[in-house]
């Protein structure tokens, strides 16, 4: 994976664009953030998102596991004078150890293979404040879109809806599976956007 991505951010030094994902967006529609929210950022990418979060107000933390998009996203949020905890880690190694408010990754849960998936939203799940919230967008399988040969051999696609599964005694907020045109090999994809909240503040 990291190979893959250090060659992509390599070579494009805005390989994901510099406006906030979809996922960021719908995000920040339905819960905008408050001033000082902690958020941590899965697979931050190049930090567009990241750097999005923390421009309205959160305290982000943000991790991938490319160096080069790593290196890329602390230059931008200096050139912003944003403070921003970038750091590179393994996503099927690194655990967290503080409780945030908002977990968000946006097209990241792909590479964690079915044998973690537990143990590692378990960990999220776990480090969430009461009443705090998770915000997925999950690449998965469809058999009747084509696998498009240029994907990361690394990934590992969910089924559709099983997101929902580890989020059984969380009140979800929002689901909802699309597909669309990769937009630059020609492929389509499909995916699940998930948000979901801590039920602790529920009465």
């Amino acid at each position: 994976m990291s190979e893959y991505y250090d060659d992509r951010y390599r070579e494009n030094k805005n390989y994901w664009g510099k406006q906030p994902s979809s996922m960021a967006r719908i995000f920040f529609q339905r819960f905008p953030p408050t001033e000082g929210q902690a958020l941590i950022e899965i697979g931050s990418g190049q930090g567009r998102d990241s750097i999005f979060f923390a421009q309205n107000g959160c305290l982000v933390t943000s991790f991938d596991f490319s160096m080069e998009g790593v290196k890329k996203a602390i230059a931008r949020a200096s050139e912003l004078n944003l403070s921003i905890d970038f750091f590179q880690a393994d996503i099927n190694e690194y655990r967290l150890k503080k409780p945030y408010d908002v977990v968000f990754a946006s097209g990241a849960l792909h590479y964690i293979p079915q044998n973690l998936r537990v143990e590692i939203i378990s960990n999220y799940k776990q480090f969430t404040v009461p009443g705090g919230i998770h915000a997925f967008m999950v690449p998965v399988d469809k058999s009747f879109i084509p696998k498009n040969p240029q994907d990361d051999p690394l990934e590992q696609n969910w089924i559709s809806g099983e997101i929902l599964t580890y989020y059984h005694d969380w009140k979800i907020e929002l689901f909802s599976e699309e597909i669309q045109d990769d937009g630059q090999s020609g492929y389509k994809w499909a995916f699940n956007r998930m948000i979901a909240r801590e039920p602790s503040n529920f009465e």
